[in-house]
C-alpha cells in the first residue's frame, strides 16, 4: 500500500476545489480500469486534511516500475521486449475502450 500526498494549501479554494475533484475523478477511472485490467494501480480512497491542507491517496504500490527496470538493464532480450510491449498495447487499448485515450 502506497500514500500519495497533495498539497492544495497555495491553492485558490476554487482551484482546491477543482483539485480535489480531479482526483476523486480519478480515483472513480481508476476502479473501473482495475475491473478490466490488472495493469493498473488500484486506488481505494480519498481523504482531505483541511488544518494542513493536504490531500491523501491510498493506493496500491505498484508492482514495478519501468523507468528502473530499464534503467538497470543494458540490453532487453527479444522476448522481454515483446512482453512490454504488449503490456503497454493492453492498456492503451483498455484507456481507449474507456474513453481517457482518445485518438
Amino acid at each position: 500500500m502506497a500514500i500519495k500526498v497533495v498539497s492544495l494549501v497555495s491553492l485558490s479554494s476554487a482551484e482546491a476545489e477543482m483539485l480535489a475533484e480531479s482526483i476523486l475523478t480519478e480515483i472513480e477511472k481508476s476502479k473501473r480500469l482495475t475491473r478490466v485490467s490488472r495493469h493498473f494501480v488500484y486506488m481505494y480512497d480519498f481523504d482531505f486534511h483541511r488544518q494542513t491542507g493536504l490531500a491523501f491517496l491510498v493506493m496500491e504500490l505498484g508492482q514495478q516500475d519501468l523507468h528502473k527496470y530499464l534503467k538497470d538493464r543494458s540490453r532487453l532480450t527479444p522476448d522481454e521486449r515483446k512482453h512490454i510491449w504488449r503490456q503497454l498495447v493492453s492498456i492503451a487499448l483498455v484507456l481507449h475502450q474507456n474513453q481517457i485515450v482518445i485518438h
